[in-house]
């Protein structure tokens, strides 16, 4: 499992080192997006039921994916910026209206990765696997966001569903220690 885990941590761009030292729990300091990716990849991991083989294949696409993602994502939030001080110079409607056919543009440009990245993974995952990657990107931040609060005593009784690993919470017939 290790191997496997610091195979995946290498494709997904973080240092195998830190991914077997941390390991699931994350109670060090540390960088929180790393430690969420790295979260996230582990449940992957674990819920998808991915050997080192398939590892191999899946792991990288879901990188480039989110290069992609985040390179997109962030000229999007750019465009906005622009919309936003041309609303607070005054600018013209014509100008306006240019800038947000680009930011519309930009958010076809974030659907169209997303459609190309399911066609991937519908190459590299078998049908059970990408519906359980449905239900588990479904459920894991809503499950993690859960944690977190009732750590912090912010939640309501009794602890988080599915011993709060995140993304078993929309995974029907699961039970503790499955």
């Amino acid at each position: 499992m290790w191997g496997l885990v610091a195979l995946v941590a290498v494709a997904w761009g973080i240092p195998p080192g830190a991914a077997i030292a941390q390991g699931p729990g994350f109670e060090g300091k540390g960088d929180r997006k790393q430690h969420f990716e790295l979260l996230h990849m582990w449940r992957l991991v674990d819920e998808l039921e991915i050997d080192e083989e398939q590892a191999m294949r899946v792991f990288p696409a879901f990188r480039r994916h989110k290069v992609q993602r985040d390179s997109l994502e962030r000229r999007h939030r750019v465009l906005l910026a622009v919309i936003k001080r041309q609303l607070a110079e005054d600018t013209e409607d014509d100008a306006l209206l240019a800038s947000m056919r680009k930011v519309s543009a930009a958010g076809d440009e974030i659907e169209d990765a997303k459609k190309a990245f399911q066609t991937d993974l519908a190459r590299l995952l078998s049908a059970r696997q990408q519906a359980k990657l449905l239900l588990f990107e479904m459920t894991f931040r809503t499950d993690l966001v859960d944690l977190v609060r009732r750590s912090r005593g912010a939640g309501g009784e009794g602890p988080p569903r599915h011993e709060g690993m995140p993304g078993r919470g929309g995974v029907p017939g699961r039970r503790r220690g499955e």
